[in-house]
């Protein structure tokens, strides 16, 4: 009747808001039964323009019509940030009324809602009427904010005055309808002083009530607040988020000076992701609130040289995001075309910079006057070492200050947080008051905090009420820690200005004319909010403020810092400390970093820890790194796995953790004989002295024919260094691990000689593919050059050296083929890659055909110790002729020689020593003059020294006619020269070494064309014994082919040392006296001819025991670790009993004690006998525990294979879940309790004498109609088809199924009763063919969605073999994305070319990956249960 215009439907839909109860099929049911009485219709909105104030709103008439015609009382339940609060405050002064904000939070009683207890002056006590109480006399608004968070039983005690308008308050007070009042005034004659002298009061007929509210979650685990108790208290009006042309309307109406082209893509992206039906999608979007964009509109207007990308990122809190969902960012940030700004590669440490002048504070680019407080004590002072990253966060901040907003640092524990606001502060020169909250905090603590003096109650204010008094920055620490349900009172604080006290005073803004009473606080207008929170989830276990109340405040992301920066800071704190041992420290600690957000480990080990240890290493220098890095890591100590992967890390980068003097593993020590002066050389003239054996031989230039540049595609792989001085000290100080396949051999090495660039190019053979290392970047980028000699699977096997080339050219290498004389110039960082033709074509056609019919095709060569200048020498082993090429220039040039040759070696670039095939003679071709070529041939003529006795007739042999593997290309100093030969010398020198010899020395070779003194340290002959199938990459670098025995020397001049790798085989018996090590294939021999020395480098350790039989082992009641004793079962490092790293024992057995490993050796010592009886007891034991299980030896042994693989994933996924545990299990505040600890919010009670006014931590009993906590259900659907079998062979895609699986199954174990998993799989080596993957994801997602649980995962598990079989993505997307219910996930694990790249782009963001790599499986899945049951649904 009030409104007759007003649609039924609509009505109805007040009355009754079905699409927020109801499920899909409610819904439906509920449409079906309007439509059955003609009472439906689907539009019966239209959009009506309101202009308020001087702010153009647009908005629903659904909403306004409604709310100004409200005779009743209603409810909004819009999204977070959508602008509910102000369309309130808009419609209360549309109609003229006062707003009476009230925030609503969970512990909130009856008495908080309606009246309070407190004392008057004299201690007698009394009630006090709340602020709706208040409101319902006075006739103004009150705005219940929040009653989705108020418990259900609170609220229902407002049912009688909303329906009634009459109520009795608990002091007897009657609150009566106003026209009933009047007609018991005018019954009885009565006054107004005769009716309030009995209590009774008339409530103003303009009273109403407009309740604020979150939409209800259908299907949630959580008790729905919507019940059908509270269904008839309310009209409900749902406010819809405005649509892009609305909302942009509203942000250039507030922000006239709005940039049009930045707010365009982002209200697109905004709306793109509010409209997705995508749950990550639908989380992003909550970020994005209208409040968010008027944020960021605000921000973009002031500063508008500022990145879109990065204010987007910001809001939504990027860097904490779970991987998922961050990925799903990125990309609708990419198809939003919202790039990041490509900085201009400035220094930052340049341009962030901070400082006062003159009054005015300047921290980077941005200036604001130094604030002149009253109260000067009250600014902090901290000690702060300043960084860029620090600088860079506080300026962002301070643009944020500028603009009015209240700031928002979340971050890890440890990272500066405290010190970055303090420092922020102290340079305002702004007061600070601050109030740390905790899991105990309650909203009477968050305000006021009340005493009892001489009998009556009086409260004290708390720093936030004194902050907004006094105009004070309050900084709240510790915000995640207190509940969401308390923080949220916060929200009409910051929001509006306003707020209520547990006290009756009221906070309010500050208006004109508005002064402060005994009542009334006004808000300073210097008044601001700084909230320090960590982030949410596992480790800290803290509540999701930002998730709750983020987007009223300005976020910002505080992370640990870059490596310069904590560098930068941590030589403040520590200057005496030695630079590489703070690097060591930052790096070590960035990897823990990067292991805890992955989930490999829990606590994210902060900038605080390394500041702390720094400080301890500048106070007592001479306490050993050890001691002090164990303060830090004792804790984890008693986490075996944790340990495991901390100490791993530590010794990474080189911190000796847990090392002790058994660690030091130095190579014995063999004495090295002296050198010999064994042979002249005779250079240029025989040996009567004649000076006519010199020949120039003839030089024809050529321009050379390059073809290219070809693209290939570069991968690019973080590498990691590995310090192993940390836990073994031995000559190996570190190495790296390549990103190798398992049937890769490496062909050659070579390394640039520029340190700046400092790269190593690694060439592989079966598959041919260069990986170059780039030390100084940490990375290595990865080029496969399989389309180049494709031919390898055929009918020949690459034989490849490669070098290095230098500046200009520095990066690029060198690759040649030997076989076919190709010549490759690459690069591996663009991927360009050209052929150098050093034959003509018909010389090249000539060779292909000798090749097809198979004919013994030549050797070629190619001399590269130049190669840093960026030219090489070719020659043909057999030929006459060498090819010299300027790879920097694009020339050459031929030599044709009169001999032909065998070897050709370059100790100078000026002369090239020569070696005649078949007779072995020796040739030096130098340069005539300084303008000519390399062309005059020079005969070298070998005489033995007088004083060479008969036991140089082997070494007479060699030097006179074999030829030298290796020649070095610099000179030994004079020092280090004298140390050689022992006698003081100064002269020319090269070192030389060959099969026989440790090390030559030829004196005034090549420099003086005169008589050249030959001194050499014969080697002591072995008996060699091929081994054969070795795959130690050493050997295979050392030993060639059996036949010919070439042991390539390296050459370290500085160190005065010759290096040589040599099959074991080689190496001299005093090196094993215990035998030879089975696990060892190959030494580094280094002949280290300063003092005379000859080392073999190994890793072997011995502990001397011996074995008898093996036995089980008594067994140990109280389980104390033991070490060898040859006693106990469980033990590590014995002999004979079942234990860990021990040798002999019949099986393993894992007691939970840290190991003791015993070498290899040893264990291959045991005689053979023990052996045999250990296999046969360990045999027994396994086919019985087997056959208790049901599993077969083939299964166990497939079992172990696959998942060895996956084991640091399966603990990686099991701190997540461990996470999700401890946070369910957290117990919480039983109230009105007769025992326990005082409830501050019951003082005035217990002055009554109630008993019941304490409180203690427990369990709550579930509420009537909780829903039964339910576990999350998985489902993982495996395509083991024929394909997966098919093509098990080429990339391990059924082998990376298997290791997933299993994974899973291992880390859900023991969690039973939180998570349940299913697999639908068919056996791949004898299912038919055909492809039913869609049919399959249907079915599962079908039969998860049908069961209870609290969430629902499909994740499937196949190749992308989709095109053969017709199947579109599309369909695939459908049936992917039909159920709200279940999140579908896709794996594609193995592809046909870019299939599944192709698949991948064509579903929905974030429900597909591709994983072609065995490691990859688990880091996915991880990043799907990271991503949804860390959600707060």
């Amino acid at each position: 009747d009030a409104v007759p215009n007003t649609s039924v439907h609509k009505l109805l839909h007040q009355l009754y808001p079905h699409q927020f109860l109801l499920g899909k099929e409610g819904q439906t049911a509920v449409i079906d039964i309007l439509k059955k009485f003609e009472l439906f219709e689907p539009d019966y909105t239209k959009i009506v323009h309101h202009v308020i104030g001087n702010i153009h709103n647009v908005i629903n008439a659904e909403n306004s019509s409604a709310l100004v015609t409200l005779h009743g009382h209603g409810l909004n339940y819009p999204i977070q940030g959508c602008g509910k609060t102000v369309l309130a405050r808009e419609f209360a002064n549309t109609l003229g009324y006062e707003i009476e904000p009230i925030m609503l939070y969970q512990d909130m009683t009856s008495r908080d809602l309606l009246q309070q207890r407190t004392t008057l002056p004299n201690g007698d006590t009394t009630w006090r009427p709340s602020a709706l109480v208040n409101s319902a006399r006075c006739g103004s608004l009150a705005v219940l904010d929040g009653i989705h968070r108020i418990n259900a039983g609170t609220l229902a005690a407002l049912q009688r005055l909303i329906h009634d308008r009459e109520f009795n308050l608990f002091d007897g007070t009657k609150l009566v309808r106003h026209d009933r009042y009047e007609e018991i005034k005018k019954t009885y004659d009565i006054t107004d002083e005769q009716m309030n002298e009995r209590s009774v009061y008339p409530i103003h007929p303009s009273f109403r009530i407009l309740a604020l509210a979150e939409p209800p979650v259908t299907g949630s685990s959580t008790q729905q607040w919507l019940s059908s108790e509270l269904l008839t208290l309310f009209h409900y009006h749902h406010i819809k988020p405005l649509s892009y042309v609305e909302e942009m309307t509203v942000i250039q109406g507030m922000v006239p000076n709005t940039v049009q082209d930045l707010m365009d893509p982002l209200l697109k992206l905004t709306h793109r992701l509010r409209h997705s039906g995508d749950t990550t999608m639908l989380s992003l979007s909550s970020s994005l609130s209208t409040r968010q964009l008027l944020r960021i509109a605000k921000r973009l207007a002031r500063y508008p040289n500022e990145s879109l990308y990065e204010a987007i990122n910001k809001a939504c809190l990027s860097r904490f995001l779970p991987q998922l969902a961050r990925t799903s960012l990125e990309k609708s940030l990419q198809d939003a075309h919202i790039k990041p700004f490509q900085s201009n590669a400035v220094d930052i440490e340049k341009a962030v910079t901070c400082e006062i002048k003159d009054g005015i504070l300047r921290v980077g680019n941005t200036s604001v006057s130094v604030y002149d407080p009253e109260n000067k004590m009250m600014v902090p002072d901290v000690l702060f070492y300043e960084n860029p990253q620090h600088l860079s966060i506080m300026e962002d901040m301070l643009k944020d200050f500028l603009l009015g907003e209240h700031l928002l640092l979340v971050g890890n524990q440890g990272v500066g947080k405290n010190k970055i606001v303090d420092r922020f502060l102290h340079l305002l020169n702004r007061p600070r008051q601050y109030l740390q909250l905790h899991r105990d905090t309650t909203v009477q603590t968050l305000t006021l905090q009340p005493n009892v003096q001489d009998g009556i109650i009086v409260y004290e204010d708390s720093p936030l009420v004194k902050a907004v008094k006094l105009g004070h920055v309050l900084v709240v620490d510790e915000a995640d820690k207190a509940p969401t349900n308390v923080t949220c009172i916060l929200k009409t604080l910051v929001e509006s200005g306003e707020m209520i006290l547990a006290d009756g005073r009221r906070i309010v803004t500050g208006r004109v004319g508005q002064m402060s009473s005994d009542n009334v606080i006004v808000t300073h207008p210097d008044f601001r909010m700084l909230v320090l929170a960590n982030r949410p989830g596992f480790p800290f276990l803290g509540n999701d403020f930002f998730g709750s109340l983020g987007d009223i405040f300005s976020c910002h992301a505080v992370d640990n810092p870059d490596m310069e920066s904590e560098m930068a800071m941590l030589r403040q704190y520590g200057p005496d400390v030695p630079q590489p041992l703070l690097k060591k420290l930052v790096l070590a600690f960035g990897e823990l970093r990067e292991m805890a957000d992955q989930g490999l480990i829990a606590y994210p080990y902060s900038t605080r820890e390394v500041v702390n240890m720094v400080k301890h290493l500048q106070k007592f220098p001479d306490e050993g790194l050890t001691n002090v890095v164990r303060n830090v890591f004792d804790f984890d100590a008693y986490n075996k796995e944790m340990k495991e992967q901390i100490v791993e890390a530590l010794h990474k980068h080189g911190i000796p953790i847990g090392a002790t003097a058994e660690s030091i593993k130095l190579a014995s020590e063999l004495e090295l004989p002296e050198p010999k002066l064994t042979s002249h050389w005779m250079i240029g003239r025989g040996q009567q002295g004649s000076h006519n054996r010199k020949l120039l031989c003839p030089v024809e230039e050529k321009q050379l024919r390059i073809k290219g540049p070809v693209y290939l595609n570069v991968k690019s792989y973080p590498l990691d260094k590995f310090e192993d001085r940390s836990s073994t000290f031995s000559e190996l100080i570190s190495h790296w691990h390549l990103p190798l396949q398992d049937n890769d051999i490496i062909a050659d090495i070579s390394a640039s000689r520029n340190l700046l660039s400092n790269i190593i190019h690694t060439i592989t053979s079966t598959p041919v593919a260069l990986y170059s290392t780039f030390i100084n970047k940490q990375a290595v980028q990865y080029v496969d050059l399989y389309d180049i000699f494709p031919n390898v699977r055929y009918s020949w096997n690459p034989v490849l050296k490669i070098a290095a080339l230098g500046s200009p050219l520095d990066g690029q290498a060198i690759i040649h083929e030997q076989k076919t004389n190709t010549v490759l110039m690459c690069d591996p960082n663009t991927g360009a890659l050209r052929r150098v033709f050093l034959n003509s074509a018909i010389e090249g056609a000539k060779d292909k055909i000798a090749g097809l019919f198979g004919q013994e095709q030549v050797t070629h060569k190619m001399c590269s110790e130049f190669a840093h200048e960026n030219w090489a020498v070719f020659y043909e082993e057999g030929g006459s002729s060498l090819d010299v090429v300027d790879m920097l220039q694009g020339t050459a040039y031929s030599i044709d020689l009169p001999l032909n040759l065998k070897s050709v070696h370059l100790p100078s670039k000026d002369a090239w020593l020569l070696t005649e095939d078949n007779t072995n003679k020796r040739y030096l071709l130098t340069r005539p003059s300084s303008d000519m070529p390399v062309c005059q041939l020079n005969t070298v003529d070998v005489k033995v020294a007088e004083n060479a006795t008969h036991e140089d007739n082997n070494t007479r042999s060699l030097f006179m006619d074999g030829p030298f593997y290796s020649v070095a290309t610099t000179s030994l100093n004079k020092d280090q020269l004298g140390q050689a030969l022992k006698q003081n010398i100064d002269s020319p020198n090269r070192l030389m070494a060959d099969t026989n010899h440790y090390a030559a020395i030829a004196v005034g070779f090549p420099e003086l064309m005169s008589e050249s003194e030959i001194y050499t340290i014969p080697r002591q002959k072995q008996e060699e014994t091929w081994i054969k199938n070795s795959r130690d990459p050493l050997f295979q670098l050392a030993v060639k082919k059996p036949e010919k025995k070439e042991y390539e020397s390296v050459f370290l001049p500085d160190a005065n040392q010759v290096v040589k790798v040599l099959p074991i085989s080689q190496v001299p018996q005093e090196v094993y006296p215990g035998g030879k090590p089975n696990n060892v294939y190959s030494y580094l021999e280094v002949a280290d001819l300063a003092y005379n020395k000859l080392r073999y480098i190994t890793h072997e350790k011995e502990s001397g025991k011996d074995v008898t039989g093996p036995k089980h082992g008594k067994i140990d009641k109280d389980n104390q670790p033991h070490v060898g004793g040859n006693m106990w079962a469980g033990g590590t490092g014995g002999r004979d009993t079942a234990g860990l790293g021990g040798m002999g024992g019949p099986y393993r057995l894992d007691a939970g004690h840290d190991v003791t490993q015993v070498t290899q050796a040893e264990k291959d010592a045991v005689p053979e006998e023990v052996k045999r009886a250990a296999r046969e007891m360990a045999q027994k034991a396994f086919k019985q525990r087997l056959k208790e299980i049901e599993m077969s030896e083939y299964d166990a042994e497939l079992y172990e294979k696959f998942s060895s693989g996956v084991r640091r994933q399966v603990q990686s996924l099991r701190v997540i879940l461990d996470s999700l545990q401890a946070k369910g299990k957290e117990r919480q505040w039983l109230r009105h309790q007769t025992s326990g600890d005082l409830d501050d919010a019951k003082l005035i009670e217990g002055l009554t004498g109630e008993r019941a006014i304490y409180k203690r931590r427990g369990e709550h009993d579930p509420e009537l109609g909780t829903p039964q906590v339910l576990p999350k259900i998985l489902r993982l659907v495996i395509d083991v088809s024929g394909s997966m079998y098919r093509f098990n062979g080429v990339d391990g895609r059924l082998d990376r199924v298997m290791e997933a699986a299993l994974m899973v199954m291992e880390a859900f174990e023991g969690y039973d009763k939180k998570f349940k998993f299913q697999t639908v799989h068919a056996h791949s080596q004898f299912c038919m063919s055909g492809d039913h993957t869609l049919e399959a994801t249907k079915h599962a997602i079908e039969k998860v969605s049908k069961m209870e649980a609290d969430d629902h995962f499909v994740i499937v598990l196949s190749d992308a073999n989709f095109d053969r079989y017709g199947i579109s993505p599309d369909r695939f997307s459908h049936i992917l994305m039909d159920n709200d219910k279940v999140n579908a996930f896709a794996i594609f694990i193995g592809s046909l070319g870019d299939q599944a790249e192709r698949l991948a782009r064509n579903l929905p963001t974030g429900h597909a990956f591709i994983c072609l790599d065995t490691k990859d499986i688990p880091q996915i899945l991880q990043q799907i249960f990271l991503s949804t049951m860390l959600s707060t649904k």
